[in-house]
């Protein structure tokens, strides 16, 4: 039973973001499915415009996402790699 309570204390903390983004793409996910079960109880219309509501969610809140912390890594880990580069030319 400690072993499970020392696996979470020491578990890394998700941030407030990451954990937003995986609620609703779990979120997205499960109504995606359950676009298929009302398209297999006959409801094709009310299934197909909740799948692409849904597709247009996940590519709104994904893609943002991708680009705003691709461009923070890039300028917080930036100098670093610049360093690596030049450091392995020289050598």
């Amino acid at each position: 039973m400690s072993s499970i309570k020392n696996y979470f204390k020491n578990r890394p903390k998700c941030e407030y973001h990451k954990r937003i983004l995986n609620l609703i793409i779990i979120n997205s996910i499960g109504m995606m499915w359950c676009s298929y079960i009302l398209a297999w109880f006959g409801k094709d219309h009310i299934a197909e415009s909740l799948s692409q509501t849904i597709t247009t969610t996940i590519i709104g809140v994904t893609i943002p996402y991708l680009i705003t912390k691709t461009i923070e890594n890039i300028s917080k880990y930036g100098s670093r790699l610049n360093n690596t580069a030049v450091d392995n030319d020289t050598e």
